[in-house]
């Protein structure tokens, strides 16, 4: 077949052609929209020795070469991670930590490149950073002889961590292009197929074609509509009206949302926010970052909440009495005197690095608990719901169900 019988052919399929390109660009960008996006922090260091010659500084950098290799697994490794979660107090596991972390070198050079990903641009900077620092002084640590105190072999921080400002992932742009194209060469290809496959004579220089003799005449339909009498050259089909709906509605997708049940994470810390404070006292609170605490602001007066510590399940169930608050501005009620948060016997501490400035402060959120238990006491069963937010909208019907029944809580 020419050119034209092939475009003869994307004008009569064209809807099997477009079909899967809007079919792909569609998955594509809910996929896209759902996905949590990712910062990546980049830092470099120089590995170095200490020399005293030009030719013992030759040798020195062929062995800073051969060492970088070594050092690039000693960055993921336990040792470092562990040390890095001790230096940010990370609620994560040192395999957790690891996954975050990836470290290369740069080819015949002493220099070694370490790569920190995470959804939270800042919290990459910092464990860069970290990862960085550790990493030097580990090196440090191994590479000084027994009984002597300086290393005949050092890693140095040549370029600090950066602070990503846009993400590495997803990327809209190209993976809507890649949907496209697939889309695209998958309807081509179902249309050859379809081609292939459909033996029927559409056309009379097909029959030429197939016969090589000329067509002496064609079969006309006539049919009648409305008392009159009509010629085509083709059958036209008859529509139905479609019956009327039965009442009966699809399946959702996703539950329903009540209007006022809200699940609150409560993320422990160490040396920092505690649920025994929160259960005493009455609130729910987030911060460090205004990654943590802007989805606690929309907690609406009135609001039920269902509080869940990570890791040990739902603690608390309660009623939100007021807006969202700095923790050094929120007051709570402590038996019909209000008083500031900040002023009560508190176990854990609230207070961050530069929360001076709204977005890195803590944020506190007064409830009336209707039951709230220890996190020893926390429910949890397969299939309840999560989420990274620190508030987000309940709709799963099990988990609230789940809750109430173990709270003995009448709806």
């Amino acid at each position: 077949m020419g050119l034209r019988e092939y475009l003869d052919i994307a004008r009569r399929r064209w809807r099997l052609i477009v079909t899967p390109v809007i079919v792909g660009l569609a998955v594509t960008a809910l996929l896209t929209i759902r996905t949590t996006p990712l910062y990546q922090s980049h830092s470099r260091l120089f590995v170095s020795t200490t020399d005293q010659s030009m030719s013992e500084a030759l040798q020195g950098g062929n062995f800073a070469i051969q060492r970088v290799r070594s050092y690039a697994d000693l960055v993921t490794s336990q040792e470092v991670a562990s040390r890095v979660i001790r230096d940010l107090n990370l609620d994560l596991t040192p395999s957790e930590l690891s996954r975050k972390i990836t470290a290369t070198f740069v080819d015949k050079t002493p220099i070694l490149k370490i790569s920190v990903t995470d959804p939270n641009p800042k919290l990459a900077q910092q464990i860069d950073q970290a990862a960085s620092q550790e990493l030097a002084a580990f090196v440090r640590e191994l590479e000084t002889p027994a009984g002597e105190s300086n290393a005949p072999v050092k890693a140095t921080i040549i370029d600090a961590a950066s602070l990503p400002t846009s993400p590495v992932s997803p990327r809209p742009v190209r993976n809507l292009g890649l949907a496209g194209v697939l889309g695209l060469l998958l309807g081509i290809a179902l249309v050859l197929v379809r081609e292939q496959l459909d033996t029927t004579v559409k056309r009379p220089k097909d029959i030429v074609e197939l016969s090589s003799a000329p067509v002496l005449g064609r079969i006309l339909f006539d049919f009648e509509d409305g008392g009159l009498s009509y010629l085509a050259r083709t059958r036209l089909l008859e529509h139905e009206t479609p019956a009327a709906a039965d009442g009966s509605a699809k399946k959702e997708l996703k539950e329903r949302w009540n209007g006022h049940d809200w699940y609150v994470s409560f993320r422990e810390l160490p040396n920092g926010r505690q649920w025994v404070d929160a259960m005493t006292y009455g609130f729910v609170s987030a911060g460090g970052d205004k990654w943590f605490s802007r989805t606690l602001k929309n907690l609406p007066v009135g609001a039920r909440v269902f509080a869940c510590i990570p890791k040990a399940g739902y603690v608390g169930v309660g009623h939100v009495l007021a807006e969202a608050r700095r923790f050094d501005e929120a007051t709570v009620d402590i038996e019909g005197i209000e008083q500031p948060l900040a002023d009560l016997s508190l176990v854990g501490n609230y207070r961050h690095d530069g929360d001076e400035a709204d977005e890195f402060a803590e944020w506190a959120v007064p409830l009336q608990w209707t039951r709230a238990v220890p996190r020893e006491q926390g429910i949890w069963k397969a299939g309840m719901f999560a989420n990274q937010n620190s508030a987000a909208k309940l709709r799963q019907r099990f988990t609230i169900e789940q809750v109430l029944a173990a709270f003995e809580i009448e709806e």
